[in-house]
């Protein structure tokens, strides 16, 4: 997931809040819901991928990155064979749900 360069990004929930807090009335109740709402979504993404990966690797998988190109992921079976490979950590993980 890359960050959206066109939005400024909060160094923290405190600063963010500061921002929203700052809007009055029904602008601040709006740009709250989307905030939280993106909050939700990108919790409940981390929680899956987590619980995927964490799956993935009790049964002895391995998560490689390629020292020469490190935006290359791969997944390794106990064995050493390679079971996947991606170009990027998004494409990785939409494989590895293929694999579940």
């Amino acid at each position: 997931m890359k960050e959206q360069v066109m939005f400024n990004t909060p160094d923290s929930m405190d600063s963010l809040m500061g921002w929203i807090n700052a809007h009055s009335g029904d602008t601040r109740i709006h740009v709250m819901t989307g905030a939280m709402m993106m909050y939700n979504l990108i919790g409940r993404d981390y929680r899956e991928e987590s619980e995927m990966l964490q799956k993935l690797l009790s049964g002895g998988m391995v998560i490689s990155v390629n020292p020469e190109a490190p935006h290359e992921f791969g997944l390794v079976a106990d064995d050493g064979e390679l079971v996947l490979c991606a170009t990027d950590w998004s494409l990785f993980i939409e494989e590895c749900k293929c694999l579940e």
